[in-house]
């Protein structure tokens, strides 16, 4: 058994890829740009996972959330 401590985000890394993988392929086929909202997440890793999928922009709720990301996976808010 697990024991958690603290507030931490459990996922199951292949069917989060696969759900990013799928939004972003609807997204090219409809020639939209797929800019999700990280306010959920807030993860480097994440975001990393999003950029192999060819997101490049993102909605974020704060200014120091936007220079994080952009400092750390490359990501821009517009």
């Amino acid at each position: 058994m697990i024991r958690i401590l603290r507030p931490t985000l459990l996922i199951d890394e292949e069917k989060c890829r696969q759900k990013i993988r799928l939004m972003a392929s609807k997204a090219a086929v409809q020639g939209i740009t797929f800019r999700p909202h990280f306010k959920t997440h807030q993860s480097i890793e994440i975001g990393q996972w999003f950029r192999e999928e060819g997101v490049r922009s993102i909605t974020v709720s704060s200014i120091k959330m936007a220079e994080f990301l952009q400092l750390t996976v490359g990501m821009t808010s517009r």
